[in-house]
């Protein structure tokens, strides 16, 4: 199992912002394709509905990388940084969603008990049908705007906070 850290998932996340990765529900930092726009559409119809294809066509011309909220946490985890591919459900990491990872984390609490960590989850209430939005927060100075709590050591694998 491949040692991950909180401060490598901050980096992976500000590669993200960096090269201005997309929106896509159900997706983990992978190309823009027409394959994987066919997957996603027959798997989440309700997210990939008409109104949006221009702009899912646009993020594909343009060579984008797409990723929704917690699938980027799960990108970071399974993927091999030595050989850069993505592997399916490893390194600890199952393939789960932002309650079950936060169900998983080993270290949780009210936003207002989180550490000054930057790498740490951030869990907000009231997204969409998941009842959760998860984010890896890039400095944990901004976490305080909304109600929210947070988690350490997603996926029960070996990310942590140093703390």
């Amino acid at each position: 199992m491949e040692k991950k850290t909180n401060s490598a998932l901050v980096a992976y996340a500000r590669r993200a912002l960096r090269e201005g990765w997309v929106y896509w529900y159900g997706t983990t930092g992978r190309p823009c394709t027409e394959s994987l726009l066919k997957r996603k559409r027959a798997q989440y119809p309700a997210h990939y509905g008409s109104a949006r294809t221009a702009a899912y066509r646009r993020h594909i011309a343009e060579k984008r990388y797409c990723a929704d909220c917690i699938n980027l946490v799960k990108g970071y985890m399974w993927l091999d940084e030595a050989t850069g591919k993505q592997g399916y459900a490893i390194n600890g990491c199952p393939d789960t969603n932002a309650d079950g990872m936060f169900a998983r984390a080993a270290q949780k609490g009210s936003i207002e008990t989180m550490p000054d960590v930057p790498g740490l989850i951030v869990r907000f209430s009231g997204h969409g049908r998941t009842g959760t939005r998860c984010q890896a927060c890039l400095t944990a100075r901004r976490r305080r705007r909304r109600k929210a709590c947070w988690g350490a050591a997603y996926c029960g694998a070996a990310v942590g906070a140093r703390m």
